[in-house]
């Protein structure tokens, strides 16, 4: 089929999996009227089956995909509850009025957990779900509530000296370099990043942030650290043969570990989002498919198709007969890679190498991660076979892969990764 045949059967893919799986899935069941924001536990029928925490991920980027849906679908009540419930939430109860910044993690009454630490990965998304709000009302308010969030990360997490922002901070903002002045008994902090390094999950979500940000208010500081972000990210994070390391020591050294597949397809995304601040595209060419070229080799599932969550940076794969792979299927990096592989293919319409990628991976995710019983998609499922797995073992709970919702599985990667797509196919198709 051609691009305009095969458009024409994605544009309506998508707005049916934007209402069904997406919007009416979780909207208006997530609010919790009783005592604000969002409920985060959801078993396979969309039943409430756990604590119901309300940590700053989740509160965040429902909010965020309510706002950028109601863009989209201006008529929709439940999206303008959910955006104005969750907007209200991240300003009067996560929010620290005193010493500022947002709280990682409460109870469903709004108690502190996780001792009142802060942490820069949650801050980024709560001022990007501000910044929807701005997009999507026009209100002052959330976008003065966006600039207080990024005048709380310049004062607490920004390192003037190495560049870059510290993850982990105490609720008086100061950050938490070693396990020694953490409040947890953990040699991690409450992302699972081990205390002292820094990590290409938060800075890669700070990328995405500033550039909208930077959209809303174009202040010369925010502009200089978006800069500086590019800078880091592809003179200092960037491994010169492919791979984009997950960890890095203070002065930006890459840490040996794993290489996990779905952040460097999240970064392909955000470095073409982030384009217009490259002052060399053909650069900027260069560094995504490299990217994307590498984690096809080394992430992609050639047999049954679907990326796999970490692995090595190359070769070999296997160490006296064991896999170094690991070979879970998780549904939040199925999605960004259908967003990678799209952006991709609008970076470089030459090559239909990305488009076709994208075909292949959006059918693979429909007939593997839909639940078309109850809607809504998979957390995670088997590498061997198309079937959810009986159980995932995480470092915050013992989750089910057919979970519709826990407090790191939101509305947002897949509900986000249907609107930018949309928004491309029905560009593809109704050019103005």
């Amino acid at each position: 089929m051609g691009i305009a045949e095969s458009g024409s059967q994605i544009f309506d893919r998508l707005i049916h999996l934007i209402n069904d799986h997406s919007i009416n899935a979780w909207f208006p069941r997530s609010l919790d009227l009783e005592y604000g924001g969002f409920y985060s536990d959801f078993d396979r029928r969309w039943q409430l089956n756990g604590t119901q925490d309300k940590l700053i991920e989740f509160q965040a980027r429902q909010t965020l995909f309510a706002a950028e849906a109601l863009l989209v679908f201006p008529e929709n009540k439940a999206l303008r509850e959910a955006l104005d419930h969750g907007f209200c939430y991240l300003k009067n109860t996560m929010w620290d009025k005193k010493f500022g910044g947002w709280y990682h993690r409460l109870d469903r009454k709004g108690f502190l957990l996780e001792s009142g630490t802060k942490h820069a990965h949650g801050a980024a998304y709560a001022i990007l779900a501000c910044v929807a709000v701005f997009e999507a009302t026009g209100s002052n308010e959330a976008l003065e509530h966006a600039k207080q969030g990024f005048n709380w990360l310049e004062q607490s997490a920004f390192d003037s000296c190495f560049g870059g922002y510290f993850g982990f901070q105490n609720k008086d903002g100061t950050p938490i370099l070693e396990t020694a002045n953490s409040p947890l008994d953990s040699a991690c902090d409450t992302v699972g990043t081990r205390i002292g390094l820094k990590d290409i999950n938060v800075h890669s979500d700070l990328l995405e942030t500033f550039t909208r940000l930077y959209l809303a208010w174009p202040d010369p500081l925010l502009e200089r650290r978006l800069l500086d972000l590019i800078d880091l990210m592809i003179n200092k994070m960037l491994i010169f043969s492919g791979p984009l390391p997950f960890f890095y020591m203070r002065d930006w050294t890459p840490y040996p570990h794993v290489i996990n597949f779905g952040y460097q397809l999240q970064t392909v995304f955000r470095l073409i989002q982030a384009r217009k601040h490259f002052s060399n595209e053909e650069k900027l060419k260069q560094i995504v498919k490299q990217l994307i070229e590498h984690t096809l080799v080394y992430g992609h599932d050639n047999r049954r198709g679907g990326f796999y969550y970490a692995g090595p940076g190359c070769a070999p794969c296997e160490i006296q007969g064991h896999k170094m792979v690991v070979e879970k299927k998780v549904w939040w990096i199925q999605v960004e890679a259908l967003k990678a592989f799209l952006a991709l293919s609008e970076l470089c319409p030459e090559n239909m190498t990305y488009y076709n990628h994208f075909n292949a991976q959006l059918e693979y995710f429909l007939a593997n991660f839909i639940d078309r019983k109850w809607k809504g998609s998979y957390l995670s499922i088997s590498s061997s076979k198309y079937l959810p797995l009986v159980k995932l073992k995480s470092r915050f709970l013992n989750y089910q892969p057919h979970q519709k919702g826990n407090v790191w599985k939101d509305s947002s990667h897949d509900g986000r990764t249907w609107l930018y797509c949309l928004s491309i196919i029905k560009k593809r198709q109704f050019p103005s």
